[in-house]
């Protein structure tokens, strides 16, 4: 059952995703492009002429075409979150926890498919974003591994931007998509159980504020150890692996969560 219910939703999603992957992989592309368009640009003029020559113009381009890649991320994450509370928490909801399947399985279908989703934009993204900056740099792969070991947070400044940071880096991306998915099924579980109205409304205030707090927590943390000893910025690092681990646990969590309050304490009648 839960393979027919995820083949389902891939039905309902795979349209929007495949748009939304063609628009992020061409930004990508005509980014790569118009930073290399930009470079070639600004050898034929002198440095003094750099902002009034169509580099400039191109660079732009190149950034704005950066934006479209991250936003189709942000568009697709909205989406998944968007069909996740229609297909739960309205009239289309309540024909779809009448079926003869138990509401754990629903939740499960809808966050693995969506997480399969995510994790493919994620990686895309951070690929094409990564070319960018390669082409900006004249093809420095070391630009790409300074990128994913950011991703990894304290972890990759300690250990100054190498491979086993960027492998860090990498696994928090895909531990990050997991844990926001997550979180917002969650929210959303919560926000229509508890408000009586604006339940959306109430569900982003529980995103927002539970995000906040959790990366309020280490933020505070890897503050006070930088700035607290010698050993702090290696203590900074152990921080950030530290809270992947409790972002993969909270996903779990919620997901578990979700299915709870779906199955104990939604009524839709």
């Amino acid at each position: 059952m839960l393979g027919t219910l995820c083949v389902h939703e891939i039905k309902g999603l795979w349209k929007k995703a495949v748009l939304l992957l063609a628009v992020m992989i061409a930004a990508g592309l005509g980014g790569m492009g118009a930073s290399m368009a930009a470079q070639q640009a600004s050898e034929l003029t002198y440095w003094g002429d750099f902002f009034a020559g169509p580099e400039a113009s191109l660079v732009m381009l190149s950034l704005f075409l950066a934006f479209v890649v991250w936003a189709s991320l942000v568009a697709m994450f909205l989406l998944i979150v968007m069909r996740f509370y229609r297909t739960m928490f309205t009239d289309e909801g309540y024909l779809a926890l009448t079926l003869p399947v138990r509401a754990g399985q629903l939740v499960a279908a809808k966050y693995l498919v969506a997480l399969v989703v995510m994790v493919v934009f994620s990686l895309v993204a951070v690929g094409l974003a990564g070319g960018m900056m390669m082409v900006s740099a004249e093809g420095d792969p070391d630009v790409f591994i300074a990128i994913l070991s950011l991703m990894s947070g304290m972890f990759g400044v300690v250990h100054d931007f190498n491979a086993v940071a960027a492998v860090v880096g990498l696994v928090n991306v895909l531990i990050g998509a997991a844990y926001q998915l997550a979180l917002a099924f969650m929210a959303l579980a919560l926000g229509a159980w508890w408000a009586r109205r604006h339940k959306v409304a109430a569900a982003v205030g529980l995103f927002l504020g539970i995000g906040w707090l959790v990366s309020l927590v280490f933020s505070m943390g890897s503050f006070a150890a930088v700035f607290g000893g010698t050993d702090g910025m290696a203590f900074a690092a152990s921080l950030s692996l530290m809270q992947m681990v409790v972002n993969a646990a909270l996903a779990v969590g919620a997901v578990l969560l979700t299915a709870f309050v779906v199955k104990n304490k939604i009524d839709l009648s």
